[in-house]
């Protein structure tokens, strides 16, 4: 808080150096929330003291309260992010068929950054048959795909994610573009990996 002490000889220059036409000469305390303290009105006062700067009492539940509620929801915050998890983006590639089975499985795939990133990944899925659907939760490097097990495997899968991106805007093929390194919390051998036909 800026305050006005007895030491004031209400000469007004305070009042015309607030770049926000408070009139501080006139106050005991200056409560206006236009009040930046800039402190253009301390700067300019002839006599020493006679405006000071203060810190505003709080009391004392306030001043615990407020700390303790930003520390609460700072914590609720970090701690719900791990348990809601929205994605970053979603593809869906044919319906389910009734009666038909599905797996899903979670991919870490370095190269999926972004948004952006994770379109792009998701497009090289939509050669494969069995493929229903992927989501792409971009901020841990992850594409979780739902698919037919009897059409398609996970390797196929990482296979199709590895292969070279073609870029409408450039006419170009991208190649080393992404690398799976887990398959459903397995690292993945580069051996492994099923060749394109």
């Amino acid at each position: 808080r800026l305050n006005r002490t007895a030491a004031c000889v209400s000469c007004g220059q305070c009042d015309r150096a607030c770049p926000w036409g408070i009139d501080v000469s006139q106050v005991d305390t200056v409560r206006s929330g236009e009040c930046t303290l800039c402190l253009e009105c301390t700067r300019v006062c002839p006599v020493p003291g006679a405006l000071e700067l203060t810190a505003a009492r709080t009391g004392p539940v306030r001043a615990v309260l407020i700390p303790l509620l930003i520390v609460g929801l700072t914590g609720a915050g970090l701690y719900g992010s791990r348990l809601v998890r929205i994605p970053s983006a979603e593809q869906v590639y044919t319906d389910k068929k009734p009666g038909t089975e599905s797996v899903r499985s979670v991919f870490i795939i370095d190269g999926v950054t972004c948004r952006d990133t994770a379109i792009t990944a998701m497009g090289t899925l939509s050669s494969l048959d069995g493929v229903y659907q992927a989501k792409a939760y971009a901020s841990h490097n992850r594409i979780d795909v739902l698919y037919d097990p009897q059409t398609v495997t996970p390797l196929t899968v990482a296979s199709a994610f590895e292969n070279p991106v073609f870029m409408k805007e450039t006419g170009e093929f991208i190649f080393n573009l992404y690398r799976v390194l887990e398959i459903d919390g397995e690292s993945v051998n580069p051996d492994q990996m099923e060749q394109p036909e």
